[in-house]
């Protein structure tokens, strides 16, 4: 775990998930008329702990991974975890555009996954 500690980049995950909380949480109040505020915060709170969030996990199943293959399907397996989590929660809480509400922070949240599993990879290699 101590290994783990020192190579966390902590800040810029901290701003990277606050920077997604912000604009998802926007993005959310300007997509929904009814129940916006409930909406943004809503999605503004989903979208900074996802993101806080998978970045920890990406960071212990790149380690963990057998092959690239294994290391896609975790990926894979946890955008359809998160993006179905979205869609309950939004059902829970009543949000009016529920597919245009989530579909900035899926699309976007699936090419930050991606792109950071490469960096990671791309950083045990160098």
């Amino acid at each position: 775990m101590k290994k783990l500690v020192k190579i966390l980049p902590y800040k810029k995950i901290f701003l990277n998930a606050c920077a997604a909380g912000l604009l998802y949480g926007t993005w959310a109040y300007l997509a929904n008329d009814k129940g916006a505020l409930v909406s943004a915060g809503t999605q503004g709170f989903m979208s900074f702990s996802f993101t806080f969030f998978v970045a920890f996990y990406l960071e212990l199943v790149h380690r963990k991974a057998s092959s690239f293959a294994a290391l896609v399907l975790y990926c894979v397996s946890l955008i359809v975890f998160l993006t179905l989590m979205q869609m309950s929660i939004h059902y829970m809480v009543d949000t009016q555009n529920i597919i245009a509400t989530i579909l900035p922070s899926v699309v976007i949240g699936s090419i930050y996954i991606l792109f950071y599993v490469l960096h990671l990879k791309k950083g045990m290699q160098g």
